[in-house]
C-alpha cells in the first residue's frame, strides 16, 4: 500500500489543512473585512496577529503536554476549540469581539501544527519519515490553493460567509477519536529530567540556523504575501476578492507540485541546498511584484513564491525532527510551530512598519532584501557544515 493511502497519515493530512485554514481562507476576504468594519490596514493585520501570537506561549505547552501523555487527546480538544471559535465569529458584528475569537482559534490551531508534524514523526523513521512530511506538505498546498479561492467566492457573497468553513473541524475530529492510532507515551518520566532532555537537544547551533530560517520564512508568507500582497491587488488593480484568491491559489498549487518530490530532492541535495533555493526564490517572487506592472507579472511572482515554498518549508520540518531523539519530538515541533507563530505575528506589523515608510514598494523590496540575507546566512552555515 502506497505511503499516501496509510490511514494514520490522512487523517493527520485532516489536522494539517484545520491549521492552515485560519489564515489561508481568510485572507482574501480582508478587504471585504475591511470595507465591513471600517478598518485602517493595521487593524486588517491584527485580524492575522491576533490569530498567530497566542501561538507562541501555546505551542510548547501542547508539545510538553504531547510528550508528557500522547497527542489525541490534545489533538481533538484542539479541533473542538479551534472549530467554535471559529465559526461563531459569522454571527459576530463587533470588531473588538472578533479579535478575541480569533485569539481562542489561534491558540488551539497552534496546536493543530504542532501536533501534525509531532505526529508524523512517530509514525514514520528515516526516509519515510521525509516522504510522509513532502505529502503533507502537499496536501497542505492543496489545502493552500483552494481555500483562498473558496474564502474569496465566500467573501463575494458576505465577509462572514467563509467563517462557516470551520465548522468542519468537528466531524474531523470525530474521526480521530474514533479511528486513529497514535503510539503510547510512558507517563513515568519526571519533568525535571524531561526538562533537561529538551535543553540537552534544542542547545546547538544547527536548531538555531534552522529556527532563524523558520522564522523569516513566515514573516514573508504572512507579512508580505498573506497579508500585503491581496490589500495591493485591491488598491492598485481593483482586483475582487474571488480574484486575489485565484492568484494567491496559484502559488499553492505549485508548492503542492513541489512538496509531493520533496522527498527525493531530500534525498538527491540534502537538506541545505534546497532550503537556500527556497529562500532565493522568495527574493525573486518579492522582487516581481515591487516590479508589477500587469497581472501576468504576478502570476509570474505567485509561482516563483510557490517554488521557494515547496523546496523549502518540507524539508525545514525534516530537518527539525531529525535534530533531536525520538523523545523530544513534541518539543521540537512545539519549537517549530512557536517559529512560524512569532513569523506569523511579526510579518504583518513589521509589513505595516515598512508600509507607513515607504508604502507599498518598501514593503515588497524590504521582503527581498530579507529573504536574499538569510538566504546568505543559510549558505554560510552550509559551508560551516552547521547544517
Amino acid at each position: 500500500m502506497s505511503l499516501f493511502m496509510n490511514k494514520n497519515l490522512q487523517m493527520v493530512f485532516g489536522v494539517t489543512l484545520m491549521a492552515i485554514i485560519g489564515l489561508s481562507l481568510i485572507s482574501p476576504a480582508l478587504p471585504k473585512i475591511q470595507d465591513a468594519f471600517q478598518l485602517t490596514k493595521t487593524e486588517v493585520g491584527l485580524l492575522v496577529t491576533a490569530f498567530t501570537l497566542p501561538g507562541v506561549l501555546v505551542s510548547p505547552l501542547v508539545g510538553f503536554m504531547s510528550d508528557k501523555r500522547g497527542r489525541k487527546g490534545i489533538v481533538i480538544l484542539s479541533l473542538a476549540v479551534f472549530s467554535i471559535t471559529g465559526g461563531s465569529i459569522a454571527f459576530i458584528r463587533d470588531y473588538n469581539v472578533v479579535l478575541i475569537m480569533r485569539i481562542f482559534q489561534g491558540a488551539a490551531a497552534s496546536g493543530l501544527s504542532t501536533l501534525s508534524m509531532a505526529l508524523i514523526g512517530d509514525l514514520f523513521e528515516g526516509d519515510d519519515r521525509a516522504v510522509a512530511m513532502g505529502y503533507n506538505a502537499s496536501v497542505l498546498s492543496i489545502g493552500a490553493a483552494s481555500f483562498p479561492v473558496i474564502g474569496g467566492a465566500l467573501a463575494s457573497i458576505a465577509w462572514y460567509f467563509p467563517f462557516y468553513i470551520f465548522f468542519l473541524a468537528i466531524p474531523i475530529a470525530l474521526i480521530i477519536l474514533k479511528y486513529m492510532g497514535v503510539p503510547l507515551k510512558d507517563k513515568d518520566e519526571h519533568h525535571k529530567s524531561y526538562l533537561r532532555m529538551s535543553i540537552r537537544e534544542l542547545s546547538n547551533m544547527k536548531i538555531a540556523v534552522l529556527t532563524s530560517s523558520c522564522i523569516v520564512t513566515f514573516i514573508l508568507l504572512y507579512g508580505p504575501f498573506m497579508t500585503y500582497f491581496p490589500l495591493y491587488l485591491s488598491d492598485m488593480f481593483e482586483a475582487e476578492s474571488f480574484t486575489i484568491g485565484l492568484l494567491i491559489s496559484g502559488m499553492s498549487i505549485t508548492t503542492c507540485v513541489v512538496a509531493y518530490f520533496s522527498g527525493r530532492i531530500y534525498e538527491r541535495m540534502g537538506g541545505n541546498k534546497p532550503m537556500v533555493l527556497g529562500l532565493l526564490f522568495y527574493s525573486l517572487a518579492m522582487l516581481f511584484i515591487y516590479l508589477m506592472k500587469d497581472p501576468l507579472m504576478g502570476i509570474i511572482a505567485v509561482c516563483l513564491y510557490g517554488l521557494g515554498q515547496g523546496m523549502n518549508i518540507p524539508i525545514l520540518q525534516t530537518e527539525f525532527l531529525n535534530s533531536v531523539d525520538h523523545e523530544a519530538r513534541g518539543i521540537v515541533s512545539a519549537l517549530y510551530s512557536t517559529n512560524v507563530r512569532l513569523g506569523q505575528s511579526i510579518g504583518p506589523v513589521l509589513m505595516g512598519l515598512f508600509y507607513m515608510v515607504g508604502e507599498y514598494d518598501m514593503v515588497f523590496l524590504l521582503s527581498a532584501l530579507i529573504s536574499f540575507s538569510m538566504g546568505i546566512l543559510m549558505l554560510i552555515a552550509r559551508i560551516r557544515k552547521i547544517i
